[in-house]
């Protein structure tokens, strides 16, 4: 599943169903997951493992599982245990673009059909053509059509005044962009503020300048990249906090120094309330 692909499910989700910033976090790496495996049903991945790369607890794991499977991103089958032998859990992604496809094509099918048989040879003619425009409105655009339109209906992007705000802000900190832009990386900006929106791509490179681990300032000999930081699971650990600095509110990788009671209050309220509005 491509990161198009990845977006157009979230897109779909969020018209009814609000998403955490763990259960998108959570997402990213389970279609990462279901990458590496080579297919998007009945892979597995261990729980310690999700826990460690996106570095949350268990009860917050469980709960942003619960919240995509209940808005129907994801399938989840708990694995079984029997005696000392042990069975991963086994995820699914669902593909919510299928059931747009399916209602169109019956709908323009359905209709089609039934014009051809109580119209006269002229009208018809004219209707026909009348329904092709309607369908090319209707139909979903593949990844690669949306990858190479333009962003009508959607907030225009000056990538020009985006990449002179990048290199004035952060002084070559994380690399300069030169223009052109690639198709490769416009596509990703697109991605993200079309997910975010434009004021939190801005808000994600001030939080990444302000990270001394992002600015390279580690023992892993690790220095972010603008290209690094626009791929989905980064971008969603840096507007997220995970890489903020330690102070007297968070610890290493910015996990919040309070209490787990408190932590798991907050979580559960967010839970709450999408299910309120559900």
């Amino acid at each position: 599943m491509n990161s198009f692909e990845l977006q157009h499910n979230l897109i779909e989700s969020r018209r009814s169903h609000p998403l955490t910033a763990y259960e998108q976090v959570l997402y990213h790496e389970l279609v990462m997951a279901a990458n590496r495996a080579g297919k998007l049903q009945e892979f597995s991945v261990a729980n310690e493992e999700l826990m460690f790369n996106l570095m949350i607890t268990k009860p917050t794991l469980f709960n942003a599982r619960r919240g995509l499977t209940e808005c129907g991103l994801i399938n989840y089958q708990k694995g079984e245990s029997k005696g000392n032998k042990r069975s991963f859990g086994k995820y699914s992604i669902n593909d919510l673009r299928l059931n747009r496809f399916t209602a169109n094509d019956t709908t323009v099918s359905t209709t089609v059909s039934t014009t051809n048989c109580t119209l006269k040879k002229e009208e018809n003619i004219k209707l026909k053509t009348k329904k092709e425009e309607t369908i090319s409105n209707e139909i979903v655009p593949s990844p690669k059509v949306l990858a190479d339109c333009s962003d009508s209906g959607h907030e225009s992007i000056d990538y020009t005044e985006l990449v002179k705000f990048f290199n004035e802000k952060t002084k070559g900190v994380f690399g300069t962009i030169r223009l052109p832009l690639s198709d490769a990386r416009k596509n990703h900006i697109r991605a993200r503020i079309r997910e975010f929106g434009k004021k939190a791509f801005s808000e994600m490179i001030c939080t990444a300048l302000s990270s001394d681990f992002l600015k390279g300032q580690n023992n892993r000999n690790f220095k972010a990249t603008f290209d690094w930081m626009i791929l989905p699971n980064n971008f969603s650990k840096i507007i997220s906090g995970n890489y903020a600095n330690r102070n007297e509110t968070t610890g290493k990788n910015g996990k919040p120094v309070i209490s787990e009671a408190d932590f798991m209050s907050d979580i559960n309220k967010q839970l709450k309330t999408i299910q309120t509005k559900n």
